[in-house]
């Protein structure tokens, strides 16, 4: 797994099909790519040469739902690219990491982890996570850390 945290700034208009996205910086070997926003945006994936709304991540939501999360997961042999797109009406910083292994791969025939939780082995990210970096501890287990 990669542990470079990148960032991204999101669009303010929604891609068209000449928009590059973010993928122009990913790692080659990249099979998945984790999405943690505490910002208004949609998340867009560009299949055939057309982009379509993927996903949504709202953080008024994250603090008053405990159904709504702030992370989503990517499967990147789905995608061609992926973009970023405002709905604050301001800039906003996206951060990401790309997984080399296929954490997204399906769990049950017919079925495909698509957000962070369904990741069995994976912590729950939280506000108060912001700033820690993931990490493997002497059990083996993932674990957010402060750096």
């Amino acid at each position: 797994m990669s542990m470079k945290l990148n960032k991204s700034i999101a669009a303010l208009t929604q891609p068209t099909p000449s928009t590059e996205g973010m993928l122009a910086q990913a790692n080659a070997n990249a099979s998945s790519v984790i999405i943690v926003g505490f910002a208004n945006v949609d998340i867009y994936g560009k299949q055939s040469g057309t982009w379509s709304l993927i996903n949504e991540l709202r953080p008024e939501n994250f603090l008053n739902d405990d159904e709504a999360h702030d992370t989503y997961a990517v499967d990147l042999s789905q995608y061609e690219d992926v973009h970023f797109t405002s709905v604050s009406g301001k800039q906003e910083t996206m951060r990401y990491f790309f997984v080399e292994d296929h954490v997204v791969a399906p769990t049950v025939q017919g079925s495909k982890a698509n957000k962070l939780e369904d990741i069995s082995d994976m912590p729950t990210f939280t506000v108060a996570d912001a700033g820690k970096v993931l990490t493997v501890d002497a059990q083996g287990s993932l674990i957010w850390v402060t750096r």
